[in-house]
């Protein structure tokens, strides 16, 4: 709940000021930006490719594997 209600505090801070930002953040929201299927491709190779694990002694460790 209180995270739901933090990004829409955000979201509605940055629709209030009329910038760059509230700007793509309308147009996202009304659906007119698309992005490009090379940016599909790409933000889903680096999913297929990143991993988090545990280790003993430093936590969890994240890596993007080639």
């Amino acid at each position: 709940m209180v995270k739901c209600f933090t990004i829409l505090f955000k979201f509605s801070n940055i629709l209030s000021k009329k910038s760059k930002s509230a700007e793509i953040l309308e147009s996202g929201l009304r659906d007119q930006f698309s992005p490009s299927d090379a940016t599909i491709g790409n933000i889903m190779a680096f999913a297929k490719a990143h991993c988090t694990e545990k280790t003993e002694n430093a936590g969890s460790v994240e890596l993007v594997l080639n």
